[in-house]
């Protein structure tokens, strides 16, 4: 063994990190039997690689993986030819039968007997004020005081007394009126400068009543929602108001669904960010 075919740096006197010292007291340990230099022994094969024993076992092997193959395709094609035809039995079932006759759509008459208002107290001459009220009825503005008042005192709410009937319209009037005198802040409202202010908000109720009562208005109670129903916090208010519309009027025939852009005020405390009123779309009905 020399260092001349050793397959590290040139020049290294090493054999696999060993000084040649230590080569050569391996060697000296080991036994004749341990070493095999003789290259009269011929190597003897386990047997345990297979190899054909004629052409015929050979050709055989190649005949197998060729039906699998064949087997394999024959069924892919069997499954393409399974959903090309699904694909024409519905294309048959949906498919448009066009027809040389002229199409006549039936128009269903409209009955107008019951059309326009159906509360007989209501009439031409009556202000928009009992129009209101028979719409947000006594029953949607008592719901809407007695959630108001039960969430303040869930919240601990601070120097609270409770709102009542007559408080909650003035806030609902307020409110109306807003968006005909518009600033740039709510607080504004109650500005005591003859430049911006407005004497009527606070001759109603204080500006801390105003944002007490804003920042606390519920219309449900929490503690009764059901799990998976998102609109459980204003449903029951939603469907009294409905069920006024729908017994109060009912519409004509020409009607249009378009989009209307609603004024609204949102609170600073919440939204930080946000510095002027939203606008929020929404769909009505209008007569033609």
């Amino acid at each position: 063994m020399s260092s001349k075919n050793h397959a590290g740096p040139s020049g290294c006197n090493t054999y696999c990190g060993l000084s040649g010292k230590e080569v050569k007291n391996i060697m000296n340990a080991l036994n004749d039997s341990d070493i095999y230099l003789s290259e009269d022994e011929p190597f003897i094969d386990s047997g345990s690689e297979y190899i054909p024993d004629s052409d015929s076992e050979l050709s055989s092997g190649e005949d197998d993986e060729t039906l699998l193959e064949d087997e394999s395709t024959e069924e892919q094609e069997h499954l393409v030819a399974s959903d090309i035809s699904d694909q024409n039995i519905r294309e048959e079932e949906f498919q448009l039968k066009w027809d040389s006759r002229e199409f006549v759509p039936k128009v269903d008459q409209f009955d107008v007997t019951n059309s326009g208002l159906q509360n007989k107290n209501l009439k031409n001459e009556n202000k928009e004020i009992e129009y209101f009220l028979n719409l947000f009825s006594e029953e949607v503005v008592n719901t809407i005081v007695a959630e108001t008042n039960i969430f303040a005192q869930q919240q601990n709410a601070k120097d609270w007394k409770n709102v009542d009937k007559q408080e909650f319209y003035n806030f609902i009037a307020l409110t109306l009126l807003m968006p005909h005198v518009k600033k740039s802040d709510v607080k504004d409202y109650w500005s005591t400068d003859n430049l911006i202010g407005t004497p009527f908000f606070r001759q109603t109720m204080s500006r801390d009543r105003y944002l007490q009562i804003l920042r606390h208005l519920h219309f449900s109670n929490n503690q009764n929602a059901q799990e998976g129903n998102r609109l459980h916090k204003i449903e029951h208010v939603l469907n009294l108001i409905q069920n006024n519309f729908k017994s109060n009027f009912y519409p004509f025939e020409n009607i249009v669904i378009d989009e209307s852009m609603i004024l609204f005020k949102v609170l600073q405390t919440v939204y930080k960010n946000q510095e002027t009123p939203f606008r929020n779309k929404s769909l009505c009905l209008m007569r033609l």
